[in-house]
């Protein structure tokens, strides 16, 4: 990798910064795997589009998430980083787009008017089955974003209420966590004011820090230099999910978290261009029972929210 010597216009190497071999490769692509709720999905349909019936096969990428170990390359600075001795799991999803998916609209805002009671059971499923995912790789310090909150949000100003009750419903299930970072910074979107509104005074399983300071990449990353297990979220986009484009546009064109995670972290193997066994081999596919979730005792815990400002 390239990094220009400070105050000059020449480059040189730093190849001793961010240096991966053979085995880490196959690390990568090897324990990356595709999870799907059987309640909606089977094996079989994962990657066999139906011409009949496109808005299902649509609405149910949703319940889809890729997960595999990642490396953090560049930091928020875009300075190399050293390869941790401890990877980060990272979850790739759909959200829900009420910007410009006629399927999603038609779905969850039919004639204009949201449908929050539809929107959030949706929601719900989607982070449940992120949460079932992470809990069983053993994550304990999931990294959380507003997924759905930025660009696929469209006209419908409660949707991060919705996502927020969606996440806060959701935790006060046990799922072994330690510690959840929700990461909301300010792109034009206050999203962490709505998150706030929705946690405040709430009594979940595990502590919950929510931060605008702080990002995602960042906040895992100490933590994997820590040797502690972290996951972070890639609000994704269904046609990543269902055809193996995971990064989508990192080349160019479109950019939001997904882009910027492909361009700074190794998220590309798991793109289907260099891991194409991810995607043909069932023996990568695995089954997710959200009943499991749902059947969860509704039980508070005594740990409270805290506001991370630091």
């Amino acid at each position: 990798y390239q990094r220009r010597v400070h105050g000059s216009n020449n480059f040189r190497y730093n190849i001793e910064l961010f240096t991966i071999d053979y085995e880490d490769i196959i690390n990568l692509t090897r324990n990356a795997k595709i999870n799907y709720l059987t309640h909606y999905l089977s094996a079989q349909s994962l990657f066999q589009p139906q011409a009949h019936n496109q808005r299902e096969y649509y609405l149910k990428s949703k319940f889809i998430v890729i997960s595999g170990p990642i490396y953090i390359i560049f930091d928020n600075n875009l300075v190399p980083c050293r390869k941790t001795d401890t990877s980060i799991q990272c979850y790739s999803v759909p959200g829900i787009n009420f910007a410009y998916s006629e399927e999603d609209k038609d779905e969850y805002a039919p004639l204009g008017v949201l449908n929050e009671k539809a929107a959030l059971e949706t929601m719900k499923l989607i982070m449940g089955n992120v949460f079932r995912c992470m809990a069983n790789d053993n994550i304990k310090y999931p990294c959380l974003n507003a997924i759905g909150c930025g660009a696929f949000k469209g006209h419908f100003t409660q949707v991060p209420l919705l996502w927020a009750r969606a996440m806060k419903e959701l935790l006060y299930f046990d799922f072994g966590f330690e510690c959840v970072y929700i990461c909301l910074p300010n792109f034009g979107d206050n999203n962490y004011d709505m998150f706030c509104h929705e946690f405040k005074d709430s009594k979940l399983k595990c502590t919950t820090i929510l931060t605008k300071e702080k990002s995602m990449i960042g906040i895992a990353h100490t933590l994997s230099k820590r040797n502690l297990r972290a996951g972070i979220l890639n609000p994704s986009d269904w046609e990543a999910v269902r055809n193996g484009h995971i990064g989508m546009y990192w080349d160019g064109g479109h950019i939001a978290l997904e882009e910027i995670l492909a361009m700074q972290t190794t998220l590309l193997f798991q793109h289907k261009g260099i891991n194409p066994e991810l995607y043909c081999n069932p023996l990568r596919w695995w089954p997710i029972d959200i009943s499991a979730i749902l059947s969860l005792t509704n039980k508070k815990s005594s740990l409270t929210l805290y506001e991370f400002y630091e």
